[in-house]
């Protein structure tokens, strides 16, 4: 069974949260997000292309091409929202790993799902399941 997220689904998501974000579609394993952020009173545009390396029982490893972004992610967590916490875990060589079943959203549904696949079109993200 394959279950489809559209980017501005995802986006109004991450709107939701006071951060406005733009998915960009690389391709099947790549998409890049763009978000606007003021530094030193200069509004810059700060970017990041995720990569797919990897679908391991319910986590989903990624690499990386922007590693103080990520850190100053983590440290966000960490400041505001300690709780989540244990849903990104960094590996070396700019990976991280996404922790699917940490999601309060996923969680429920993925003691019955396992993740099979996931990849990225053009329109959003493609997550494959099967059940236990």
């Amino acid at each position: 069974m394959f279950l489809h997220i559209s980017y501005p689904e995802i986006q109004s998501f991450a709107k939701e949260h006071k951060h406005i974000i733009t998915i960009s579609y690389v391709n099947e394993r790549t998409i890049k997000i763009c978000k606007k952020m003021i530094f030193f009173g200069v509004e810059q545009t700060v970017d990041i292309n995720l990569r797919i390396e990897a679908v391991e029982s319910n986590n989903l490893v990624l690499a990386h091409d922007n590693d103080i972004l990520v850190k100053s992610v983590m440290q966000y967590i960490e400041l505001c929202y300690p709780e989540h916490l244990t849903l990104l875990r960094l590996l070396p060589d700019n990976r991280i790993v996404l922790c699917m079943d940490q999601i309060p959203q996923l969680r429920d549904d993925l003691e019955h799902l396992t993740l099979t696949s996931f990849g990225f079109t053009e329109n959003g993200v493609t997550i494959g399941v099967d059940t236990h």
